[in-house]
């Protein structure tokens, strides 16, 4: 819901519109806000003090900019867990249990996370660290550029924020 909505809808004219994701629910969140001019600092500061405690925080200028992180932060965890359940598929296809898969799969994505996170070069570079001309890495990131990842994923992330957009109205 807009900004501009929830004003017409309370009346109040101090909003903040923030967008959570859910991983604010154990600590480790990403919550985007944006706050209409008549905001005060002191309104800004009680919320991001609160906030603060569950997730990062990033402000943005608009209710768009809310709309387009919606489709990157707040819809974010599913991808996460998508690709999870598919290289979890996959490991069990490879013979692994189901245990081994989720241990697997588990502990790669805490780790490729921490590395993003701690590292100062972008994640690109840290791609490129892994993938060994010729090798393993390379074959598989191959066949996913010849199945269409990248198009696949900005077809994927504008379909939800043209679906933020409607609902935000």
């Amino acid at each position: 819901v807009s900004t501009r909505t929830l004003q017409q809808l309370t009346g109040a004219e101090r909003i903040i519109r923030c967008m959570p994701n859910t991983p604010t629910t154990i600590g480790k969140g990403m919550t985007v806000w944006c706050a209409t001019s008549a905001t005060t600092q002191a309104d800004k500061q009680w919320f991001t003090r609160i906030l603060e405690q569950f997730s990062k925080l990033m402000e943005v200028d608009s209710d768009d900019w809310v709309d387009k992180a919606t489709a990157v932060s707040a819809s974010g965890p599913a991808y996460v867990f998508a690709f999870a359940e598919a290289l979890t598929a996959a490991a069990r296809d490879l013979g692994f249990s189901e245990e081994q898969a989720r241990v697997l799969v588990t502990q790669t994505c805490v780790g490729a996370t921490a590395l993003i996170e701690q590292a100062s070069v972008p994640v690109a570079e840290l791609r490129q660290q892994v993938t060994s001309k010729g090798g393993t890495t390379a074959a598989a990131l191959n066949a996913l550029e010849l199945s269409g990842f990248d198009t696949m994923w900005k077809k994927a992330i504008q379909a939800a924020y043209d679906k933020s957009k409607t609902l935000s109205r």
